[in-house]
């Protein structure tokens, strides 16, 4: 049994099979650069879940570190171990507004001003 095979579409079946290796070979240049773009963007991610990871660290070993300090300074103040046992003033202490106003009747002690804005305010008193 013999294949039929025209000989003038020679040319014709070599045109087209180059056309259709340089298809191949883009599609798989694009395919490539897909796979590379894919690589960059995972290790982009992993860098930054990395650092993020490293940020909560940092964060957390500062928090750990002040509140030691916190409970040494605690330690050296009579009276102070009992504020901390708390958890009202514990999270008073926390708030940066709270702090605030210590810190301003700290500096002014013996204005009875101040003192009267700090109690009037709600969520300092």
């Amino acid at each position: 049994m013999s294949i039929d095979f025209d000989p003038s579409l020679s040319p014709i079946l070599k045109f087209v099979e180059e056309k259709a290796k340089k298809i191949t070979d883009i599609k798989t240049k694009l395919r490539l650069i897909e796979q590379e773009e894919e690589k960059r963007l995972a290790r982009e991610e992993a860098k930054r879940v990395a650092a993020e990871r490293e940020k909560r660290a940092a964060a957390a070993e500062r928090a750990e570190r002040e509140a030691e300090e916190r409970a040494a300074a605690a330690a050296r103040v009579p009276g102070m171990s009992e504020v901390y046992k708390d958890p009202v003033l514990v999270a008073g202490l926390q708030n940066p507004r709270v702090m605030g106003e210590l810190q301003q009747l700290m500096s002014r002690r013996g204005d009875p001003d101040a003192l009267g804005r700090a109690m009037a305010d709600p969520e300092v008193s």
